[in-house]
């Protein structure tokens, strides 16, 4: 027997999700990263495996051979770096010199992050790297409410130092600055957690989702602790990782932690997904109506996840054709459905099949 890592109920060995709370998580044993459907996500892949398969691959894994250490690769530039983090901590801003960033409501870069700061502009003050002079250069652009370097307030169009440890103010939003100084660009492991770790405080989205999981699963050699999954993963929602959500409302979804289970949290985290066309939200949205018996609604929740191309949610909507649960009863269709999330990579759809048809 194995112990699902969702609910840490007791299931086969051979299982591909948990019988109590249908929990079905798969990876990818190329690289590491957490994935759906029939490719992965990071490297493009196909060896989509579920995770207990891929812990024990690792630990049966040889000891690699002692290789010479490679030349240094000519193209791995030192970027210099920095962090605008906002006073209550919920938002980071990541910066470097490659480019000018824009501080606003609106700007390319960050507008998703600052789209609740009501006061900061469009358009609010930008900041820059000057590489003649080895520091950071700030502007007010013009902002209804003003830009503030240690409380004095600076002009606009005309551009300011600003150093390590220095506090600025956009408006009345307060963020204190860091800067990280020069960082030489690396590939990152995803299969590995400290270099996720690494990776995770450079500001690299991608590393925070994998991170918050493993944390969240107890994978990659790391204890189970949510509060860490919570704080990398809300993280990666501030830089506009979509993919946290998922693992997001999974933390609330829990019936048997009650310390975090809160079904409306996990249902704010998954509706944010759904409206990011990720179907594994939708299919967990059906799953939460589904637990309350609102049947109607989660085959609603479980068609939407089918059309976003969850083959999981494609499963269950077979199955409630099959059991006759907020649809009448209909073998033919259930058959159907039932092979199109087998052309979605849904493995259990495969095994129905095998033994119903």
């Amino acid at each position: 027997m194995k112990q699902c890592p969702h609910c840490k109920s007791e299931i086969l060995d051979d299982s591909l999700y948990c019988d109590r709370c249908g929990q079905h998580l798969m990876i990818c044993a190329d690289c590491g990263t957490y994935a759906r459907g029939k490719f992965c996500p990071n490297c493009g892949g196909k060896h989509i495996i579920d995770p207990f398969e891929y812990e024990q691959r690792q630990k049966a894994a040889p000891e690699p051979e002692t290789k010479p250490d490679p030349i240094p690769d000519a193209s791995n530039q030192e970027k210099h770096t920095a962090t605008l983090t906002s006073a209550d901590g919920s938002i980071t801003l990541h910066i470097d010199d490659s480019a000018e960033y824009i501080i606003g409501r609106k700007s390319a870069q960050f507008g998703r992050q600052l789209a609740g700061c009501a006061r900061i502009s469009r358009s609010h003050a930008a900041i820059k790297w000057d590489e003649e002079d080895g520091r950071w250069l700030l502007v007010d652009l013009h902002s209804t409410h003003g830009t503030r370097i240690n409380q004095s307030k600076i002009d606009s169009d005309t551009y300011y130092y600003v150093d390590d440890g220095d506090t600025l103010c956009f408006a009345n939003y307060e963020f204190y600055f860091a800067d990280t100084g020069a960082q030489t660009e690396s590939s990152v492991d995803y299969n590995d957690a400290e270099s996720c770790k690494a990776a995770a405080a450079r500001g690299d989205a991608k590393a925070m989702v994998n991170l918050g999981a493993s944390y969240l699963y107890g994978l990659s050699g790391l204890e189970i602790d949510k509060a860490e999954a919570i704080k990398w993963l809300k993280k990666a929602v501030g830089l506009g990782e979509t993919e946290a959500y998922y693992f997001l409302g999974t933390v609330y979804s829990d019936d048997e932690d009650p310390e975090y289970y809160d079904t409306d949290e996990a249902m704010k985290w998954y509706q944010k997904g759904a409206e990011e066309d990720d179907g594994d939200c939708m299919y967990c949205i059906g799953d939460l109506f589904e637990g309350e018996e609102d049947y109607d609604t989660a085959v609603q929740w479980y068609r939407k996840s089918m059309y976003a191309g969850s083959g999981y949610g494609c499963y269950r909507l077979a199955q409630m054709y099959h059991e006759g649960f907020g649809v009448e009863k209909d073998e033919d269709r259930c058959i159907k459905i039932m092979r199109k999330a087998s052309e979605l990579g849904e493995s259990l759809a495969d095994e129905w099949l095998e033994k119903n048809t």
